[in-house]
Formats: structure tokens, sequence, C-alpha cells
């Protein structure tokens, strides 16, 4: 019975686990208003009290007229999986277009310099940390460590709402930098072999 009981413990441990996750996951969706965000097509948090800007025009979506909507009583995960599951076409439309704006830190209301700017310096950065992730230079653990946490990050935004300057994308940014930072550093080495100093 010893061994069966040891067998049984990680299955047990990772069950108990993964329903704790659930719990919290739905006690925190219960603080968002997702399907009030649903209902008016708001890609940037609270864009509809000054949708009479000429910009806010390219930050909500067209609601379809038979828009499904959970009951209210029924918990909040449940909630954002059927609104999802019920209207998937506006749904990929919505996570898309968030996605767009909070990936590359760009705004209708920011100046053309900033988008600018902030595109010029943040494409090539995804370029190279892609490149290293797809590469044989990082440790398996850290791909994968990598890769979840700026799948969930992007993940718990652009299905919930972004929020007016990307601040929930500041996080994200040290960890793209510096696995970035070590694909340019290679790209260097190989290209400039005999420059001056060491690139160690």
């Amino acid at each position: 019975m010893v061994p069966l009981t040891f067998n049984l413990f990680p299955l047990t441990f990772s069950l108990s686990s993964f329903i704790l996750f659930l719990l919290l996951l739905n006690k925190m969706l219960s603080t968002f208003g997702f399907v009030e965000n649903y209902q008016i097509g708001e890609i940037v948090y609270n864009i509809h009290t000054v949708a009479d800007q000429p910009y806010a025009k390219w930050l909500m979506l067209t609601v379809p007229e038979n828009l499904y909507l959970p009951n209210p009583d029924h918990p909040a995960l449940w909630k954002l999986l059927t609104i999802i599951i019920m209207n998937p076409w506006y749904s990929l439309k919505l996570f898309a277009t968030k996605a767009f704006y909070f990936v590359f830190y760009i705004r209708p209301y920011f100046s053309w310099t900033h988008n600018i700017i902030a595109l010029a310096v943040l494409l090539p950065m995804y370029y190279f940390t892609v490149r290293q992730l797809i590469s044989k230079n990082l440790d398996t653990t850290i791909k994968y460590f990598v890769i979840t946490f700026l799948t969930v990050a992007v993940l718990s935004v652009c299905l919930l709402s972004i929020n007016w300057n990307s601040r929930f994308l500041v996080p994200l940014l040290p960890l793209i930098f510096l696995i970035g930072a070590g694909g340019m550093t290679d790209i260097v080495r190989s290209k400039f072999k005999m420059l001056p100093f060491h690139l160690e």
C-alpha cells in the first residue's frame, strides 16, 4: 500500500493545485467587468467614455446584434468561457485587436513620433527574442519559462481589457530585452568577428 500511496501523491497534489488555481482564477475574474466590455466592444478600458473623440472609432468594435450574453448568476470563469465560445468570431476580433495595440505599444491618441519610436525599438527586440527562443542557444527550462510567462501575460490582458497606456506591457519588457539582447549579440558576433573588443 505504501508504493501505491506514494504514486498517488503527485496526481493528488497536481489535481488539488489545478482546482485551487481555477478557484483563484474565478475569484480574480469576478473583479473584472469583461462581460460589459464585450457588450460595448471596448479595446482600451473605459474608451467608451470618450466615444466622441476621433480616435475612439479605432478602439471600439461594432457589437453583433445577436451577441450571446452569459447568465449573470454563473461563476465568472464560466461566463468568460461561454461568452468566448458562443461568440467566436467577435471574440477573436476583440482579442486580436487588443493584442495588436498591447504588443506593439501604439495607440491612435499617441503622437506619430511616439508610435514610430515604439515600433522601431520593439519590433527588432521581438524578432531577436523569437530567434533566441527557436534556437538551441537557450536552456530548455528557460525557454519554457519565458514562453509560459509571456503567453499567460498576453492572454490575461487581451482576454480582459488593455490599459490606455499599456502599463501591463512593462513587466514583460525586461525579459524580452534580456532574451532579445542575446540574439542581437549572436548576430554581432557572426557579422563582425573582427571587432577590436570582445563580446564575451
